[in-house]
């Protein structure tokens, strides 16, 4: 399992000036190693189960979690790759589910 590290980073104090008024900070947060995520909203239409591609390319196969908008489903993941993943669901059901996707780098 990948571990990653964030850090606050103020993009004005970046080179070495110094004027007599000092500019607002601009802060980023910056990790240590390479990260991709991808946010995605499903909708179930009367299925069992879907099918869904990702719009970015992963490295290698990503953490998925799903989160269904109604509680009254049960949804689980039948198959995950680099390039898709299929949803499944309790019961043939209108639904909408959150899904994400996230892909860590190994440093």
């Amino acid at each position: 399992m990948a571990k990653v590290k964030f850090s606050s980073r103020d993009l004005n104090r970046m080179r070495k000036v110094y004027p007599f008024i000092r500019k607002r900070p601009v802060y980023v947060l910056q990790s240590d190693s390479e990260i991709e995520i991808e946010v995605a909203k499903i909708t179930l239409d009367n299925e069992s189960s879907k099918t869904y591609t990702f719009e970015l390319l992963f490295g290698g196969t990503p953490t998925v979690t799903l989160t269904p908008k109604d509680t009254s489903v049960n949804v689980f993941i039948s198959a995950v790759s680099s390039t898709s993943v299929t949803i499944g669901a309790s019961d043939s059901v209108q639904a909408e589910i959150q899904l994400t996707a996230i892909y860590v780098a190994d440093s």
